[in-house]
């Protein structure tokens, strides 16, 4: 797993300092035998990216149900299970603060189905389309899909990553901004 170094500062920490996200979301993997279910953003943020289905949280919604309904809402399915994986803090200069949380799913109920938001797609977990990915996924993604569990800082400048910092572990089901 990625880290950097907590004894140099590239923007990351000072970055941090105060942050509070303008949004929160979530992103579900659901993963089924050797693949992964992901989609192709037709609209909104990440308009034409690859990542795992998901949205922003309506108001008084835990990350669990935001999870749950946007998985129905974009490709019409549910899962009998749902992990929380990932606790994500994303620091854009040039645009909005995220903080985001990150689900594996599993026991997919239902056939993907395409929607107005999203074109579902399956793809091998070891052959996973990074290079039309969020370039913070290629760090974090494949260590939860792999079963273990993080939380991670990312410094981006809209679609370029500047610097990271990611720490294995449970993470946190907090929807404030710190760690």
């Amino acid at each position: 797993m990625s880290e950097t170094n907590p004894n140099r500062d590239d923007g990351l920490q000072t970055a941090l300092a105060g942050w509070q996200p303008d949004l929160i979301g979530t992103l579900v993997f659901v993963v089924q035998g050797p693949q992964v279910l992901l989609i192709e953003k037709k609209t909104g943020h990440g308009k034409g990216l690859i990542n795992g289905p998901g949205g922003k949280l309506d108001p008084g919604e835990q990350p669990a149900q935001g999870a749950e309904r946007e998985l129905h809402e974009e490709l019409s399915v549910r899962c009998d299970r749902l992990r929380l994986m990932a606790r994500l803090r994303f620091v854009d200069l040039a645009g909005s603060q995220w903080l985001g949380f990150a689900f594996l799913g599993q026991g997919l109920q239902g056939v993907p189905e395409e929607s107005v938001e999203a074109r579902p797609l399956w793809y091998p977990v070891s052959q996973l389309p990074l290079h039309r990915m969020w370039p913070d996924d290629a760090i974090w993604l494949p260590t939860i899909l792999a079963g273990q569990p993080l939380s991670g800082d990312f410094l981006l400048q809209g679609q370029t990553l500047l610097a990271h910092a990611v720490r294995p572990g449970a993470p946190s089901a907090a929807l404030d901004g710190a760690p």
